[in-house]
């Protein structure tokens, strides 16, 4: 992957590790209520007259306050959402690659270039 335009942007949930113990839940139920609660769905068609239509669903989350609200669980009727283990932010994704240039002088020094 290579992004020439600048930083790839995607949202990211900064957990607070003491709320989510508070909480007594775990990374794993975040992630997959997250998961569950964004999932693309494919649906069927409708026939109408001589046309066909096709349904299909895009993920929910449109926006931080989205994700803030999503429902992680329940406890004795009041839901816990995750803006209440934590933040939510729009950032940069995380890089874990990068491309470099090495400039091989006449006078034997290198200049590393890396972006």
């Amino acid at each position: 992957m290579s992004s020439f335009g600048g930083p790839t942007r995607e949202y990211q949930v900064r957990v607070d590790p003491n709320r989510l113990i508070s909480y007594g839940l775990s990374l794993a139920q975040v992630e997959q209520q997250l998961t569950n609660n964004n999932a693309n769905a494919g649906g069927s068609f409708i026939e109408a007259g001589l046309q066909q239509l096709n349904i299909k669903e895009v993920g929910l989350v449109r926006n931080v306050q989205d994700i803030e609200n999503t429902v992680i669980v329940s406890k004795a009727g009041t839901p816990v959402r995750i803006k209440d283990i934590g933040m939510v932010l729009q950032g940069p994704k995380i890089r874990l690659e990068q491309f470099a240039r090495a400039i091989h002088r006449e006078d034997g020094t290198i200049v590393d270039r890396t972006t």
